[in-house]
This record gives C-alpha cells, structure tokens and sequence, in this order.
C-alpha cells in the first residue's frame, strides 16, 4: 500500500514538474523577445520526460484504473445481489409465517367453509414459497453469505499466486506465463 502511494506521489510530482515546464514555454512563447530555437529544445525535453514517464507509468496507471472499475463493478454487484437476497429471504420467512397465523385464527370455532380454507390454506403453506435462482438455489441470505465465502476463497487464491508471481520476480513470471500459454496453445492443437 505503501509502495502504491510512494508511486502516485512521484507520478503527481511528475506531472506538476511538466505542467510548470509547459507553463512556462507557453508563457515565453508570448513575449516580444522569445528565443524559438531555445523553446523549441525545451519543449523537446519535456515531450521527452512525458514518453519517459509515460512508460514508466502506464501499466500502473492501467492497472489502477482496472483494478478500480472492477472493484467498483464488485462492489454495486453485491449490494445488487444482497438486496435481492434480503427481499428473498423476507418473502420466504413471511411466507412460512402464514401456516402459524393461518393456525391461530380460531378456525375450529369458524363455520365449516371457513374451516376449509384454513385447512387449505395451512396445507398449503407446508410447502412454503421461496424464490430461487434457476429453480435450484434459493434467493436467501444464506446464499449471500455463501456466495461471499466463495468469492473470499477465490479471492485468497488469486492474492496467493499474485504473491507467488511477485516473488518469482516479473521477468520469471513473465517467462512461466507465456509458457503456460504455449503449452495451451498446443494441446488445443
């Protein structure tokens, strides 16, 4: 995290050097006594600091800007599905509580009609009415959370090989990835 905010803060500092460079070629560009060709080798050098740190910059820049939109993407998913769910799980409980209020309506000192439908509805009712999601997972909290605990394991799997990846050192990691790749490449052929 550290390293991340080191890095950001040189690529500020950076950027703020060359917008002053900028600054001031402009500046010298309006005056009566400008030197072109002095200009001109200074605009040189700061297009050139730019591609320098462009280089430098852009695979961090990228990845922050993705990992970013993906957390974001996460993050509005989730709550999408946990609000789902939380509904899922109201309708399922208040549907189950129907049987218990059904009971408890005195039906026995109802007329026979009356009866009945209590009856019917009751049996009913036994078998509850829950939303799923493709007919086979219920729309429930405990599906959230089981969801979540999932995703959490896949995460820790994907942090452990990124560890393992910094480790090995970026050139190794590079050259393992594209053997990997390769070697995909010719079973599938």
């Amino acid at each position: 995290m550290c390293g991340a905010v080191g890095f950001t803060a040189l690529f500020v500092h950076f950027s703020l050097l060359a917008a002053a460079h900028l600054e001031a070629i402009k500046r010298d560009l309006c005056r009566p006594a400008c030197r072109l060709p002095s200009l001109v080798r200074h605009h040189q050098g700061v297009l050139r600091f730019l591609a320098e740190m462009e280089d430098v910059y852009n695979l961090k820049a990228t990845f922050d800007l993705t990992t970013v939109q993906m957390l974001m993407f996460f993050a509005i998913y989730f709550c999408n599905v946990a609000v789902i769910c939380y509904f899922g799980s109201m309708i399922t409980s208040q549907a189950e509580s129907v049987r218990l209020s059904a009971y408890c309506s005195e039906w026995p000192e109802r007329d026979l009609a009356f009866r009945r439908g209590v009856l019917l509805v009751m049996a009913r009712a036994t078998r509850g009415a829950t939303l799923t999601v493709g007919r086979c997972k219920p729309v429930s909290i405990r599906t959230f959370s089981a969801m979540l605990q999932e995703s959490f394991s896949y995460l820790m799997v994907m942090l452990s090989i990124a560890r393992r990846n910094a480790a090995l050192g970026e050139d190794d990691w590079m050259q393992t990835t594209t053997q990997g790749a390769n070697s995909t490449v010719a079973t599938h052929h």
